[in-house]
């Protein structure tokens, strides 16, 4: 730096701290009270909570009936969730279908 901005810089002044304007603690005080009771509150309350609760277990119920009527209505080898004997790497060696793997 050059011996005039120095003088420049060293000649300046900080101005005289803002005193806060009256009333700002309380309203600090009472927004921080306020964010708080809302964190406090339960998210969808308690019947919110209990309703999907209740749609939980009929879903699982419904799934379960479907689930079990397939495996009454045809054998366990006809159900779309019956496992296969040929893994997907066969299936890609062998080209998707039939015939045999070729070295």
């Amino acid at each position: 730096m050059r011996d005039d901005e120095r003088e420049i810089w060293a000649a300046l002044e900080l101005p005289e701290p803002m005193l806060a304007p009256p009333g700002f603690a309380g309203r600090v005080l009472s927004r921080a009270r306020a964010e708080r009771v809302a964190a406090e509150r339960p998210l969808f309350g308690s019947a919110g909570v209990r309703l999907a609760a209740a749609v939980a277990v009929a879903a699982g119920i419904a799934g379960g009936m479907v689930l079990a009527s397939w495996s009454e209505s045809s054998t366990v080898a006809d159900s779309p969730f019956a496992w296969s004997d040929t893994t997907l790497a066969e299936l890609y060696v062998t080209g998707a279908g039939g015939g045999e793997a070729t070295p």
